[in-house]
């Protein structure tokens, strides 16, 4: 075979190999492909379908540009089951840079009917700049009428540092909350912002 002819071969190999989203290396976690990770997904095992989001998430995060990673994050953004949707949703706010691809399905999430769910993807689209549709959920989640959603708020905001401001006033009418926990989240947020109120109690 001529040079040319074997140049034209391999160039038309990488192409179709990107194209098909399999231009990455053979992906795989604890000595399992994504393939069957994102089968996984799919258990009717709950610990097992924990078990396979996050290795789909870890996957992603490290292979960022690889088409078929991405693919079975994004799909574990809709299952069914919430505490997969939650872990999804997780992994995407830890990819960095890459996770402005998934800006569309965060906002899908806003909608989600599960409050930790629709908190933290308001969490990744502040993270993401838009802090006009991030912070109102997590202000409503500061009032919702469950001690977890509001703890899963008060954490998200402790994340964001400085652009959990505006939230301030929000955050001081958690002081005190009956369920504990997200009191003291919401006391050291407002202490690291300045504005834990001078005569508040404090532990």
């Amino acid at each position: 075979m001529r040079r040319t002819d074997a140049f034209q071969v391999g160039t038309a190999i990488v192409t179709a190999l990107f194209l098909c989203g399999c231009h990455g290396p053979n992906l795989e976690l604890a000595g399992k492909p994504l393939a069957e990770w994102t089968r996984q997904l799919d258990s009717a095992e709950r610990q097992d379908r924990l078990s396979a989001v996050r290795a789909v998430g870890e996957l992603a995060r490290r292979h960022a540009d690889d088409a078929a990673a991405v693919r079975s994050l994004r799909a574990a953004l809709r299952h069914d089951d919430r505490a997969v949707r939650h872990w999804a949703v997780r992994s995407v706010n830890t990819l960095g840079e890459t996770a402005a691809d998934f800006e569309g399905d965060l906002r899908e999430r806003l909608s989600d009917d599960i409050a930790d769910v629709r908190i933290w993807a308001g969490y990744g689209l502040c993270r993401l700049g838009k802090t006009e549709e991030g912070l109102p959920v997590l202000a409503a989640a500061l009032s919702d009428t469950n001690g977890g959603a509001r703890l899963h708020a008060a954490h998200a905001l402790e994340a964001l540092g400085e652009d959990a401001r505006p939230l301030a006033a929000a955050l001081r009418g958690v002081l005190g909350d009956e369920f504990g926990y997200p009191d003291r989240v919401a006391g050291r947020v407002l202490k690291n912002l300045g504005e834990y109120p001078p005569d508040a109690a404090q532990d």
